[in-house]
C-alpha cells in the first residue's frame, strides 16, 4: 500500500490548491488540507516566506500563503 501512495505522489502530485478549496471558516494550508494530506515544498518559495514560515506566530500567515501560491504539493480531487 505504500508503494501505490508513493507511486501517487510521484506522478500526480501538483501545487497547491490544486483544485482543493478549504471548507468555510477554515484556512488552508494552516488548519486544513486534503483529505490525502499536503507535502511542503519551500524549494518553491522565495528566501523571506522561508524564513516566515519557521519564525513563531508569523507562521500561520505564511502557511496560507505557502498554500495560494504553490508552496505544497497535494493530489488533485478524484485521486485515490
Amino acid at each position: 500500500m505504500a508503494d501505490r501512495q508513493q507511486v501517487l505522489w510521484l506522478t500526480h502530485a501538483i501545487a497547491s490548491p490544486g483544485g482543493w478549496t478549504a471548507p468555510e471558516g477554515r484556512r488552508a494550508g494552516l488548519d486544513w488540507v486534503p483529505p490525502l494530506g499536503a507535502r511542503l515544498r519551500l524549494d518553491r518559495m522565495p528566501r523571506w516566506v522561508r524564513i516566515l514560515h519557521w519564525t513563531p506566530f508569523v507562521d500561520r500567515f505564511a502557511k496560507v500563503y505557502l498554500w495560494n501560491h504553490g508552496g505544497y504539493d497535494v493530489l488533485p480531487p478524484g485521486v485515490d
